[in-house]
């Protein structure tokens, strides 16, 4: 087996293993390689891709942050928690020698680099983490619950209406929440315009100021829509109270997964419930693409109440890792600040295993 570095001769290839099974996400796709290009324009990307006979059978996403002071950092993948990892074509007949090869390169890859670190995110639909215990020579792990619905339970062509199939499936205080946003006469709709993704920008800022969050960039919002298809790729959900938009939730689709990306609400109107209406509204429409999943994302282990709100729609737990590999021990003495100064949007380490 050979392992070659994508370049745009094989961007075919690499397409012909992400679309080949349905666990694949959208983090692996050449479309997110774009939108992470857009938006980590100081960074490079370093795609695997492996060969057998000269037919592509696996693929490994990752990119490279270069700082002069500490060395790079590798990721697979960055910004917020994407998931990157090994993929492979469903058609092997051998997945773990072709997981061992992408692992063995990922780990040459990092050493050419003279990398400080390397990290691995892991798929929650396939999670390998057999394969990545033996083979990563990580030094710490950080662990997340991966919560997703099941969209295959529902039919949008069936006799029963998808919307009362939805609500029976949810939490009693999810259906309260969502019927309160009715009959409080919240609106929703889809706006896939720059003036939309404006006001999600303003939301969105507004909401992370408000926690003390970290709010993502006005590049981010154009990345999305310069490098991702409305309609296709992505939707733009809005809600409205009183002519006036209160909440929005943005939607990518890939493969078969349907992933809540971006929800925002205005602080003064989120006791009328708005995005519940949103997500249900959203959910129905990848029900009826044909979606596998909805992927709600990540959560800590610690966040129990972000954990409570999703388990709310019938999701199932999935766990995943991320796998960190420290090849210089001295990055640690660095604090957290310095780090995220240095390696904006890449992951680093645990932060508990600074030692200031």
């Amino acid at each position: 087996m050979d392992v070659e570095l994508l370049d745009e001769k094989r961007e075919s290839d690499y397409a012909e293993v992400f679309s080949s099974s349905s666990n694949h996400l959208v983090y692996h796709s050449l479309k997110y390689r774009s939108f992470l290009k857009s938006v980590l324009s100081d960074c490079e990307d370093k795609y695997l891709i492996a060969y057998e006979d000269g037919r592509p059978v696996g693929a490994l996403p990752a990119f490279v942050k270069r700082n002069a002071e500490f060395g790079p950092v590798v990721n697979s993948l960055p910004f917020f928690g994407s998931n990157g990892g090994v993929m492979v074509h469903s058609k092997v007949s051998n997945p773990v020698e072709v997981k061992t090869g992408l692992l063995d390169a990922f780990r040459d890859l990092t050493d050419q680099e003279d990398a400080a670190a390397s990290t691995i995110i892991s798929n929650p639909l396939q999670p390998d983490d057999e394969i990545y215990e033996a083979l990563t020579h990580y030094t710490f792990t950080d662990d997340r619950i991966g919560q997703l619905v099941e969209l295959r339970n529902f039919n949008s062509r069936g006799n029963q209406d998808l919307s009362e199939q939805l609500m029976a499936y949810f939490h009693r205080k999810t259906r309260n929440h969502i019927r309160k946003a009715v009959k409080s006469n919240v609106e929703v709709g889809v706006k896939n315009d720059p003036e939309a993704f404006s006001l999600l920008e303003d939301l969105h800022v507004n909401s992370m100021e408000g926690i003390g969050g970290r709010a993502k960039t006005s590049a981010f919002f154009e990345a999305i829509q310069n490098n991702l298809r409305p309609n296709h790729d992505f939707m733009l959900y809005v809600a409205w109270f009183e002519n006036r938009i209160i909440a929005a939730l943005l939607v990518l689709f890939s493969n078969k997964t349907s992933e809540y990306f971006m929800p925002a609400t205005d602080v003064n109107y989120r006791s009328l419930q708005p995005m519940s209406l949103l997500i249900k509204t959203a959910m129905e429409e990848a029900v009826r693409r044909e979606m596998y999943y909805w992927n709600w994302g990540g959560t800590w282990l610690t966040q129990d109440g972000v954990y409570d709100f999703k388990s709310r729609w019938g999701t199932e737990d999935y766990p995943y890792h991320y796998y960190i590999r420290v090849r210089k021990p001295e990055i640690l003495e660095n604090s957290k600040e310095t780090l995220l100064n240095a390696y904006p949007n890449f992951y680093v380490c645990p932060f508990q295993q600074l030692k200031r």
